[in-house]
């Protein structure tokens, strides 16, 4: 699929627009190149006394059915950044995939982390810590009518089926893209090598593959 990365430039990004801003971001050797403000995150907490709607978010409008790729290079200078793909209803249902930093130890251990808003509180869930540490992973997230669905690779070619969910009555229009965050942090610098957005007419959730 065509790497939508490759048609932005500085000043046209190509139909997306910042659900919510960055400090800063820019296109270089085919690459994106977001930082979030400091201590920002997307998570409407059921524990702690606060919410947060402030990590950068890039997307734009997807009709129907979908598969969502993406190639994400958070900067692991803390817990809990992240970067990955982001799906937005409205401010009460919303859906991030995100390669994530998930400890404050060091090495880092890393791995992917996914959350869905759902019904106005954020559930939050953690795949397996991938022992590695590699720096780059392969997100995918695909809809079919009223369910959604998360897997990472880490060659871009084999997926890992991560949590499949359901929004019930989604409407057909949502908005799908990019996300960077720093909970803990100043700003710092993520990365996104590649993203894709391809419409199609069925995609199974269990493998994420069109059908």
């Amino acid at each position: 699929m065509e790497n939508l990365i490759e048609t932005f430039t500085q000043n046209n990004l190509d139909g997306f627009r910042w659900l919510v801003e960055p400090i800063c971001y820019s296109v270089r050797n085919n690459a994106l190149y977001i930082t979030p403000q400091g201590h920002s995150d997307f998570f409407y907490s059921t524990v702690e006394p606060w919410d947060r709607f402030n990590a950068a978010a890039l997307v734009r409008k997807v009709k129907g059915n979908f598969v969502a790729i993406a190639n994400v290079e958070p900067n692991f200078s803390a817990r809990a950044n992240a970067a990955g793909i982001f799906g937005f209803i409205n401010m009460n249902h919303w859906s991030k995939l995100g390669f994530e930093r998930t400890s404050p130890k060091t090495p880092p251990p890393i791995g992917p982390i996914t959350m869905v808003t759902n019904f106005y509180r954020s559930d939050d869930a953690t795949g397996e810590t991938l022992r590695n540490n590699p720096k780059t992973l392969w997100l995918k997230y695909v809809r079919n009518n009223d369910s959604f669905a998360m897997f990472y690779s880490e060659n871009g070619e084999n997926y890992t089926y991560l949590r499949k969910y359901a929004v019930p009555d989604a409407p057909d229009l949502i908005e799908v893209g990019l996300f960077a965050q720093n909970p803990d942090i100043d700003p710092v610098e993520h990365k996104i090598n590649y993203f894709s957005i391809k419409s199609v007419k069925k995609v199974n959730v269990r493998t994420g593959l069109e059908e």
